[in-house]
């Protein structure tokens, strides 16, 4: 039979045990919010820049200036001011870009923070009117800033390849 102490103890450990099932339970709704949330984001960014104009997607980027930005070419930006511009000077080689997803995003959310990573590849339509498919890898991590999912950092590359199988995925002479 229990004794008073024995069952006050036992009470309390459930009571802790509940309380902590119960914290996990809400984390565990919160971070599929904030998953669904983020999947929807990266979406939309990729449909902003598909717009071939920069400012479109400048909403899904935090505004520190010294947040680093990784692009395909050149090596950084510092700022989502400098990306913007980098981005647009990009775009204006292009006639049309969209997006293939792969179908294999993943976003780890940790508190008010993130990361994700997804392939996509990028059909190309040059100003010239060459043709070019480019396969691309995309990290990025995100903020939750005044309520809404920001990228504070983003690493966009190509993989390389040969040479010649390099400037292929860039650029082919298909119109």
């Amino acid at each position: 039979m229990f004794t008073k102490p024995s069952l006050r103890a036992l009470v309390i450990s459930s009571l802790i045990i509940l309380s902590f099932a119960s914290a996990s339970a809400k984390s565990s709704k919160k971070s599929q919010g904030d998953v669904a949330a983020i999947k929807s984001r990266a979406e939309q960014v990729w449909k902003a820049y598909e717009t071939l104009d920069a400012s479109k997607a400048r909403p899904f980027y935090a505004t520190a200036p010294n947040n680093v930005y990784f692009d395909i070419a050149p090596l950084q930006y510092r700022g989502i001011d400098a990306y913007q511009q980098g981005v647009a000077q990009l775009f204006k080689t292009f006639r049309s870009i969209s997006f293939q997803h792969n179908g294999d995003l993943e976003v780890h959310p940790i508190g008010n923070q993130a990361w994700c990573t997804e392939t996509l590849t990028a059909a190309i339509l040059h100003a010239d009117g060459n043709k070019g498919n480019l396969p691309i890898r995309w990290t990025a991590i995100w903020e939750k800033q005044n309520g809404n999912w920001v990228i504070v950092h983003e690493h966009v590359s190509t993989p390389l390849g040969a040479q010649p199988e390099r400037e292929q995925n860039i650029r082919t002479d298909q119109k």
